[in-house]
């Protein structure tokens, strides 16, 4: 019996959307935890990953490239296996097929969280972002005194730059 065929034997298959619901182990009681080869430089070793790794790894016989991920398709039921549900693909296309589904839309804690990240990457602080909203001053004048673009300047004046306009306005982003 392959590794494949053991998963699917601790699942609980649903006659309706063809989930594998996986009934062993869970993170979080949301994510399936396999014990499954995992394949890299030195051959197949046993380790406990998330479902989606291990059966995408069990159903191609392969490693998952660096920078790739496992993600589903065709369902959004987290504890599903199915390898017919997922995808493996880079984070980019993970990233669209959330967008698709909207899996993580109106999701408050998630967006504050993510602009939060925005300001901590954006070369523009929010002390510059006040300074250039209250200025007078042209953008390309801006942009070369604080050393930022400006099609960023331009954001922050109109209100677009969503990790700023966050802090400026603490309920932007939060509804459509």
């Amino acid at each position: 019996m392959n590794t494949l065929d053991k998963i699917k034997g601790r699942c609980k298959i649903d006659d309706i959307t063809g989930c594998w619901l996986w009934t062993g182990a869970m993170s979080g009681g949301r994510f399936p935890r396999i014990y499954a080869p995992k394949y890299g430089k030195n051959g197949a070793k046993c380790t406990t990953q998330t479902g989606a790794r291990a059966v995408w790894q069990a159903k191609t016989g392969k490693a998952i490239p660096p920078g790739f991920r496992v993600f589903h398709k065709a369902c959004t039921n987290d504890a599903c296996v199915n390898p017919a549900h997922l995808d493996c693909g880079p984070t980019e296309a993970w990233g669209k097929q959330l967008q698709k589904t909207g899996a993580w839309a109106d999701q408050p804690t998630r967006i504050l969280a993510n602009q939060a990240i925005g300001r901590a990457r954006s070369a523009a602080s929010i002390e510059i972002a006040r300074e250039i909203c209250a200025s007078s001053d042209t953008g390309l004048a801006l942009a070369a005194r604080y050393g930022i673009s400006r099609s960023v300047v331009s954001k922050i004046r109109r209100g677009q730059l969503r990790s700023i306009t966050a802090v400026i306005n603490p309920f932007a982003g939060l509804m459509k």
